[in-house]
């Protein structure tokens, strides 16, 4: 019988091959609130995303998930950014305070879309 030897260097480019193809998600708990909780009919929801996901790459998966009518609400259709009025928040801080639309975002975090507070009476 013939012996098959595993050198460090088999094992290493398994490894390396293997882990290559190996793609890990995050789970991200979506919340909405006023206007986009009716549109959406939901509270929050979970949102199962690659790592290295952005709070922009979040906000077009959700306007891919939740239709034209959200898309709208979320992004000026005249430069496709967000709307300035609307306020994002991750882990309960405002992702001006990070990277921006550019704040990855990191496993098991709270996504919160936070629409403009409208003034009561005086």
């Amino acid at each position: 019988m013939a012996r098959k030897t595993i050198t460090i260097r088999t094992i290493i480019t398994n490894v390396l091959v293997s882990s290559s193809c190996v793609r890990f998600s995050l789970k991200v708990r979506i919340r909405y609130f006023a206007s986009l909780r009716e549109q959406t009919s939901l509270r929050e929801e979970i949102l199962e995303v690659d790592e290295g996901t952005t709070v922009l790459d979040v906000l077009n998966l959700l306007a891919g998930r939740h239709g034209e009518r959200f898309r709208e609400y979320i992004f000026d259709a005249e430069t496709g950014n967000p709307r300035p009025y609307l306020q994002f928040l991750l882990d309960e801080r405002s992702i001006s305070t990070m990277s921006g639309l550019s704040t990855v975002l990191k496993g098991d975090c709270e996504f919160a879309i936070i629409p403009p507070v409208e003034g009561g009476s005086h």
